[in-house]
């Protein structure tokens, strides 16, 4: 983007989203291998603490780079500051793995055959495949975790759609965009440090049930935001983005209650289980754009109930620190 500054080539954007595709495929292989490590190295009653306690200093940190370089960024011309806000991303990720080095990472066992499979082939695909549906079909605890995480990702179907209200709707400005930013990791760690604490105190069931219903509150106060009078919807709608710290925070809480499902030699296919369960909401995106187009009132309405749906379903899933795995 910066070498093609003034018109970028008919292929440019063909190659961008090939690399956002590429972007998205290795955050997932990302999540599926960070949260396997965790369940290697930690036992339940303390990974509460690693999210709390990541949350805290993470939000802290991004919080106060945000506040320090997004100002001077935002304000350049031709949106010329997005290149330094990803090359500064890309650099968190690779101190990231560069701090991946310092964990000690114990060897599984030798007949540990889900930590040591066959060479990928495709058969051994469509084997890998069949074992998550096996998973599925074996375990009536994960089919529930399942269907509460697929209605819930609804929510994360809108928020894209939530700039869009900011900026369409209130007439927000990429000053206020930053202001966004800044309180949407604030929220995460906040939630993170709340979540994480009660998580490991009581089990995850009990705070995934609180954080869904007050996640379906998101949409709606969103709306609130649009018909408060005068500027003031336009001026605390940063509140909007606050509540969106949700989002990561019970996203940990649905893998972290996956891992406590089975044993860790299972661990991976069930994180498995979940990020395909979670990725099958993701079709219906583009009839989401569509509908907001037609009426957005509506449609975060809907995505209100879908929450609170499954909000009723997660209470009646069980607590596995009651039962033997």
């Amino acid at each position: 983007w910066a070498i093609f500054s003034v018109k970028p080539p008919l292929w440019f954007p063909i190659l961008f989203l090939v690399l956002y595709g590429l972007f998205f495929v290795a955050t997932g292989l990302n999540i599926l291998a960070f949260n396997t490590v965790q369940g290697k190295l930690l036992r339940p009653t303390i990974r509460g603490r690693l999210l709390r306690e990541s949350g805290l200093v993470g939000s802290a940190l991004s919080v106060l780079l945000a506040w320090w370089l997004l100002p001077d960024w935002i304000a350049m011309p031709k949106a010329g500051g997005y290149v330094y806000i990803f090359a500064a991303s890309g650099i968190g990720f690779l101190i990231a793995a560069l701090i991946l080095l310092i964990i000690r990472e114990p060897h599984d066992l030798k007949d540990n055959t889900a930590s040591h499979p066959p060479k990928t082939d495709a058969f051994s695909v469509r084997k890998k495949f069949r074992n998550v549906w096996r998973a599925f079909q074996a375990d009536r605890h994960l089919r529930s975790l399942a269907y509460v995480a697929m209605l819930w990702m609804t929510s994360l179907l809108l928020f894209p759609h939530y700039q869009w209200v900011g900026r369409d709707q209130l007439g927000s400005n990429n000053y206020d965009l930053m202001i966004w930013v800044i309180t949407q990791n604030a929220g995460v760690g906040f939630f993170a440090s709340v979540a994480g604490r009660s998580a490991d105190v009581h089990g995850n069931k009990r705070i995934l049930c609180r954080l869904i219903f007050l996640s379906a509150l998101i949409p709606i106060w969103s709306i609130g935001m649009t018909i408060l009078p005068g500027e003031i919807g336009k001026t605390f709608y940063w509140t909007t983005y606050f509540l969106l710290g949700l989002n990561p925070v019970i996203m940990k809480i649905f893998m972290n209650y996956a891992l406590e499902l089975t044993p860790r030699v299972n661990h991976t296919r069930y994180l498995s289980a979940m990020s395909l369960a979670m990725g099958v909401t993701f079709v219906f995106s583009p009839l989401v754009g569509w509908l907001i187009d037609w009426s957005f009132v509506t449609v975060f309405l809907l995505v209100a109930v879908l929450i609170s749906v499954s909000g009723f379903m997660a209470l009646g899933l069980s607590e596995p620190r009651q039962q033997s795995v």
